[in-house]
């Protein structure tokens, strides 16, 4: 039997599930820091990103079961660039193209609202720099960030239809 994969936008009843799911990627990771700060958000608070203005959410479901789940906002300091603010899958569900199916749904969004550029802060104890340049994005400064160790940074322009 082959997998089947739905996806649908993050609405606020599943907040309670992505931020269990977020707690489960930060645990295997051990990104203490990350822990720390989201263990502190009820559901409730964790929900608020997903109603930030712009925000354009997707959730996966594997044969049923959530797998991952996006979010992407306009860039609070440049609103022509949207950011990629959340991007995790489930360590059983990694490795079938989510994440890049995902992604190429917020390049489309992206399209869809002219923005010709993504940016994204990520840890680097996730170990998805090489994830994120194979789909085209570059190490930039950061920006948001600056200060944050063993945080990297990194965009992607887009080609724009014309």
């Amino acid at each position: 039997m082959g997998i089947q994969i739905d996806k649908r936008p993050v609405e606020a009843s599943d907040a309670a599930t992505l931020l269990a799911l977020t707690m489960t990627v930060l645990q295997e990771f051990n990104i203490e820091r990350l822990q720390k700060s989201y263990g502190e958000l009820s559901a409730e608070s964790f929900a608020e990103d997903f109603r930030l203005p712009c925000a354009w959410s997707r959730i996966l479901f594997v044969n049923g079961s959530p797998a991952g789940y996006l979010l992407v906002h306009a860039k609070l300091e440049d609103p022509a660039v949207l950011e990629l603010a959340k991007l995790y899958i489930y360590r059983q569900y990694r490795k079938l193209g989510l994440g890049r199916f995902l992604l190429e749904e917020a390049f489309a969004e992206a399209s869809a609202r002219s923005v010709s550029k993504i940016y994204l802060s990520t840890a680097r104890e996730f170990g998805v720099l090489g994830f994120y340049q194979h789909l085209g994005f570059v190490e930039v400064e950061d920006l948001r960030y600056p200060n944050q160790v063993n945080s990297i940074a990194m965009e992607i322009v887009l080609d724009l239809p014309e």
